[in-house]
């Protein structure tokens, strides 16, 4: 019997990797591995997915970095943070495909045709325009602006990757995924949408 397939998006493993929201959405990530491990399934892996986590992992880390006494030997420790993060994704990932839990994957189709079809896909979905109150951390109310969501170009990249390779769900945390639910390309696969 053929393993099931399922994507995770980037924004999955950044939550594992990076202990994110007081650890809520990593646990949440490792209770799924654990739960696709014991179903007997297997976690697809793009290029695309390793390119954006390693990515938000250095502008996360650098950013959460006091600034005072910056010089060059806060550089270098702030370089170093990055990279022993990078490093321990990579070789867990890399474990996790040994253990025939992950699969790394990349889409077949010429890049023109990928490009098109995303873009196709993009132009007609336009997502969610609403004006949230946004609250200083003095307490006081800001003015309300405008605030778009939607689904970006990466993710519908994640989803035709996800379909390519007949994954029947893509999880991620990321609201603009649902845009893609009703698309026909996509009606075979399950978007699970995490808080």
């Amino acid at each position: 019997m053929e393993a099931q397939l399922v994507y995770f998006d980037s924004c999955m493993w950044i939550s594992h990797f990076l202990q994110e929201n007081l650890n809520e959405r990593a646990q949440t990530v490792q209770q799924l591995i654990d739960q696709i491990e014991n179903d007997g399934e297997v976690i697809l892996v793009s290029y695309l997915v390793l390119l954006e986590v390693l990515e938000v992992m250095r502008k996360r880390i650098a950013e959460r970095e006091s600034y005072t006494n910056f010089d060059d030997d806060k550089k270098k420790e702030i370089k170093d943070k990055v990279q022993e993060k990078a490093d321990i994704f990579l070789e867990s990932i890399s474990q996790l495909a040994k253990d025939r839990k992950v699969a790394f994957v990349n889409s077949q189709e010429p890049l023109d045709k990928w490009l098109k079809v995303t873009y196709s896909i993009f132009k007609v979905s336009f997502g969610d325009v609403s004006t949230p109150n946004y609250i200083s951390s003095g307490g006081k109310k800001n003015s309300p602006k405008c605030h778009y969501k939607g689904v970006g170009h990466n993710d519908i990249q994640h989803a035709l990757t996800a379909k390519e390779f007949f994954a029947k769900e893509l999880h991620t945390f990321d609201h603009g995924f649902a845009e893609l639910e009703d698309y026909p390309d996509f009606r075979n696969i399950n978007f699970c949408i995490h808080e």
